[in-house]
Formats: C-alpha cells, structure tokens, sequence
C-alpha cells in the first residue's frame, strides 16, 4: 500500500499514463512471487524442451538439411513453451485478480480515478515485462537447442533469419497469452476460479477437441490454444504462424476490450 501511495502520489492529470504504469510496475516488482512465476516459465520452458527434443529429432527419417529446415520451420526447439507459457498466463490472472483478493484494488481507483487508464497501465506495464522476459526465454530456448541438433549433425546457424523469426513469434505468443490472462483475471476477479478457467479453455478443451469428426479440423484450428501453439509451433494440426497469430491476437484483444468494458461498469 505505501509503495502505491508513494508511487503515484496525487491522482495523475487526465490522459497521464506514465505515473500509473510506474505505479503497476512498482507492484508488480516487489511481489516476490512474480519474479519467481517467470523464472518458473523459463525454466520449464528451456529445461523440457532441451529433454523433448531429442525425441522429436529421432522421429525425423530425412536428411539433416531437410531436419535443419523442418526445426526452423516448426519451432522444433519451442515444445516446452506449450507448458512454461502456462505460468505467465497464471501470472497475468494474478496481476489482475490479487488486488480483489487482498482488497487494495480500492487504493488503486483512489489514486488513479480512471478505470481505463488503470486498465491501459496494466496492459502496457505486464506486456513490457513479457516482452522482455519472452524474448529472453524463446531465445535461450533456441540457444540452448543448438548443440544438441550439432550432437546429430544437424546444423542451424545462429544466425539463421527463419530461427529468429520464430524466437519473435514465440515472444508475440508470450505476450499475448500473458494478456489473456490478465484479462481473465479481471472479468472472473478471483484468482482460483480465473486458473482454472484459463486451464480449462487452453488444456482441457483442446483434449476434448480431438475427439471430434475430422470435419471439425478448420474449428478446431481456431480454439485459443491452437492458435497460440501455431505461432510458434505450426504443424499440420494449426493454421500457419501468420494466421495463427492474427487469431489468437484477436482472442486476446477481445477479452481486454471485455474486460475493460464491465471494469468500467462494476462495483468495486
């Protein structure tokens, strides 16, 4: 509380962004658990993709020009980010759900009348953290992946253009789903209920999705989780990553418009 106070001081003037986004990283930073989510993310992105893929090289018959082409081209390296990407969509309900749990939501509006800009400074604040911390992790991942395809003969420059894009694509994804789930966060406002939503609509779902008819494949590209997993992971079963970006950025910008929409609206 007295980190916000002392953060934001009186209320900004109208249409001042800058105080309010210093204000939600003020918060965001001195929660010990939040630095902690994301070295969790790394972590699990960089350490099970580094253990995967080793299994999906050997599951390659070609050649190791053709296998270069195809890892660049499927984001063969980017497996453990299908879970590790699942902590920083956790920690996007939190960013937005905690402050009703622990009630300072209250001294949020008190410092900073405007719920829109409240709103934009959380958006702008988390999606400056992702960004950074994305781009760190994808990369790693992909750095970390080079000397295991070196092991096989397979050999993906570090300064392959294709390999990169996909490290860029893999940190949109980050950002995005981090959005996702600040806005589930602040539509379910309670953090238990906003996990499990989120872990059902991106784990569950896609399970239950499988089962249907093979003339439910176009539907099925178009769940969130299909669409996140194609942006860095495109295979068969996605639209390719272009398509697939534009799609799960359409997910995410609704559920903020949603989300601002009855924060605007609601009580308190």
């Amino acid at each position: 509380m007295s980190a916000l106070i002392s953060t934001t001081g009186s209320a900004p003037a109208r249409g001042d962004l800058g105080r309010p986004v210093h204000a939600e990283w003020t918060k965001f930073r001195t929660v010990r658990s939040s630095f902690w989510t994301l070295v969790i993310s790394a972590a699990l992105t960089v350490g099970i993709g580094a253990g995967f893929l080793p299994f999906v090289i050997d599951t390659y018959d070609g050649s190791v020009d053709e296998a270069a082409a195809w890892a660049v081209e499927e984001g063969w390296w980017f497996e453990g980010l299908h879970i590790g990407i699942l902590a920083v969509m956790i920690l996007g309900v939190l960013v937005a759900s905690s402050e009703y749990g622990t009630g300072t939501i209250r001294a949020t509006l008190a410092a900073v009348p405007s719920r829109t800009r409240v709103l934009a400074a959380k958006a702008v604040s988390f999606s400056l953290v992702t960004l950074v911390t994305g781009a760190i992790q994808a990369a790693a991942a992909f750095l970390m992946a080079r000397p295991i395809l070196a092991d096989r003969s397979i050999d993906v420059p570090i300064s392959d253009p294709g390999a990169w894009r996909g490290v860029a694509m893999a940190t949109l994804a980050i950002v995005g789903a981090g959005l996702f789930g600040l806005a589930a966060g602040l539509l379910i406002r309670h953090t238990a209920g906003a996990i499990g939503a989120v872990v059902a609509v991106m784990f569950v779902v896609p399970i239950l999705a499988l089962l249907l008819p093979p003339s439910w494949d176009t539907v099925v590209k178009t769940l969130p989780s299909f669409a996140m997993n194609g942006m860095f992971t495109p295979s068969a079963n996605t639209f390719s990553a272009g398509t697939a970006t534009a799609v799960f950025a359409a997910y995410a910008a609704v559920l903020v418009a949603a989300a601002g929409i009855l924060f605007a609206h609601r009580d308190v």
